[in-house]
């Protein structure tokens, strides 16, 4: 893990494989003394991780470790599944809206 930018308000640490992520104290838990957390892929936000689809507040200082590890070992096939997984949710959200419309039509004829 390399830290590459550190200010007294935000942290950036980037991996090896591409990922890294932005640690910043007055975030959304900062008027508690806790952190925020923003996974990057190549120095950018991303959303399009397993560990989180937006940025994650109010983390304590262990927190932020166990999803410092969790950047580090994403790997090609930890996305790959994971993207498979969301896809596999988005066929059943609309299978289940399918059925809702047939419902519909059903109760209309």
């Amino acid at each position: 893990m390399a830290l590459t930018k550190s200010t007294y308000r935000q942290r950036e640490y980037t991996f090896g494989n591409g990922y890294g992520a932005s640690v910043i104290s007055d975030g959304y838990g900062g008027e508690s003394g806790l952190y925020e957390l923003a996974v990057l892929k190549d120095g950018r936000l991303t959303y399009e991780t397993p560990i989180t689809d937006n940025v994650l507040g109010f983390l304590t200082e262990e927190e932020v470790q166990e999803r410092l590890d969790e950047v580090a070992a994403l790997t090609p096939e930890i996305i790959a599944a994971h993207k498979v997984q969301q896809k596999r949710d988005k066929v059943a959200e609309l299978r289940a809206q399918i059925a809702e419309l047939e419902a519909e039509i059903e109760a209309l004829s």
